[in-house]
């Protein structure tokens, strides 16, 4: 190894501590970085995009008896704050077919958005909600998502919050099923609210 060149150790030794720093900064790590190898991981898993990102928050639930909706919301998340977007779907009913239809009326899901280009969602010539939602549905002997615009306020999802989300009301006869592994897919919205962008 060639030792041809002079070396300031202090200078050195206080850039490599400042690039450190902020890499721990970027990745929230505190951990000691040992050189080259530990910088190159912890740079390696910095996600791209050059700000804070989407705040989001993933998750799954059970419930253990059939019900049509939950109010006050009572399926906790961990988002921090209040959604402005949900998506609420399960895969449990995967493999219908003609020859194996589902039995039951359930409700598959919603997808649910907050403000959506900053307008009220029509319910009924008198009725509005402030927020865009499809409910999905599974029918008795069928095997096909049933997309639902709700027309009325009662079949709306329950306005989450910071804490959790509730469920929606599809019809008298249509349940959240109990013994189903529901997921669902909250987070801050992505479209602009206001003339503002929500996410940095």
């Amino acid at each position: 190894m060639a030792l041809d060149k002079v070396v300031d150790s202090a200078a050195l030794d206080a850039g490599m501590t400042s690039v450190a720093n902020a890499i721990r900064a970027k990745t929230g790590n505190a951990a000691m970085l040992a050189w080259p190898d530990g910088f190159l991981v912890a740079i390696a898993e910095i996600a791209g995009g050059g700000g804070a990102g989407l705040a989001y928050d993933m998750g799954e639930f059970v419930l253990d008896a059939d019900t049509k909706f939950l109010d006050p919301p009572s399926i906790p998340h961990n988002l921090g704050e209040v959604p402005e977007f949900i998506f609420v779907w399960t895969d449990d009913f995967a493999g219908l077919s003609e020859e194996n239809p589902a039995a039951q009326q359930c409700n598959l899901g919603y997808i649910w958005l907050k403000n959506l280009c900053g307008l009220m969602q029509r319910l009924t010539s008198t009725a509005t909600g402030n927020a865009l939602t499809v409910n999905l549905m599974l029918n008795n002997a069928d095997y096909r998502i049933q997309p639902n615009s709700p027309s009325s306020a009662v079949y709306l999802p329950k306005q989450p919050t910071a804490e959790g989300l509730g469920l929606n009301q599809t019809g008298g006869s249509y349940y959240w099923r109990a013994g189903v592994t529901y997921k669902y897919f909250v987070s801050k919205a992505w479209w602009n609210i206001g003339g503002a962008a929500n996410v940095e």
